[in-house]
């Protein structure tokens, strides 16, 4: 990884990045594993949640003891690179569901954008950036708050307790200590599960594939 110092970030002058928006900054690997999990331990899903945790990440990526001017210039490339994940790479993608809700004010139907429960494993130390969804992985979404810090999950038990598993477009709570699926889950597992291949979700990559996926596509196109 580049060294940084009170000039540079991550080998681009701090001078350049403050006046030249057209200058793209290459995130390293390891940046970009910083933002998923950040971005998965918040459930970062809209451009105004973006500041969740923020000094938690500066700390990850260094920049936090810099001088407050540099901390304002990469900070407006850091929100550039989450907003860009979360609202175009992470939708379109597939990785984050869609689903219908109301507004907690007016009561109006909206559409909320959901993280799947299988990416609080994402939170564990030495995760390096692989999304790929376990083979048993069902649909089921995550129940802990948006926007409020969710803990390291322990390897030990990982993953249980009440979950909320979407189905077409609506979603329906069920723990999964409640035991098997009854006939018409099963059914509708199958279908969904046809729907899903039908629309040919591609499995997600590790962050370190190929040198095309971290340089030449815009899977990471941060400014």
């Amino acid at each position: 990884m580049p060294y940084n110092d009170d000039e540079t970030f991550r080998g681009y002058p701090i001078e350049s990045l403050a006046n030249n928006t057209s200058t793209r900054i290459n995130w390293p690997v390891d940046d970009r594993v910083h933002f998923l999990q950040h971005a998965a331990r918040y459930q970062i899903t809209k451009p105004n949640m973006v500041d969740c945790g923020a000094d938690e990440l500066y700390t990850k990526l260094r920049i936090s003891a810099r001088p407050e001017y540099y901390k304002r210039v990469v900070g407006r490339r850091v929100t550039s690179a989450l907003v860009y994940l979360v609202t175009e790479k992470l939708r379109k993608s597939g990785l984050l569901v869609k689903t219908r809700g109301r507004d907690q004010i007016t009561g109006a139907q909206i559409e909320i954008w959901r993280w799947p429960s299988f990416t609080r494993n994402w939170l564990v130390p030495g995760w390096t950036g692989n999304q790929d969804a376990p083979d048993d992985w069902d649909g089921e979404l995550r129940e802990d708050v948006p926007g409020r810090r969710a803990s390291t999950p322990s390897p030990v038990g990982r993953g249980r307790g009440r979950h909320i598993k979407h189905h077409g477009g609506h979603v329906r709570a069920r723990s999964r200590e409640s035991g098997n699926m009854d006939s018409d889950e099963r059914v509708q597992a199958f279908v969904d599960n046809l729907a899903q291949a039908s629309r040919g979700r591609p499995r997600a990559r590790s962050m370190a594939a190929s040198h095309d996926d971290q340089l030449s596509t815009p899977v990471f196109g941060f400014i």
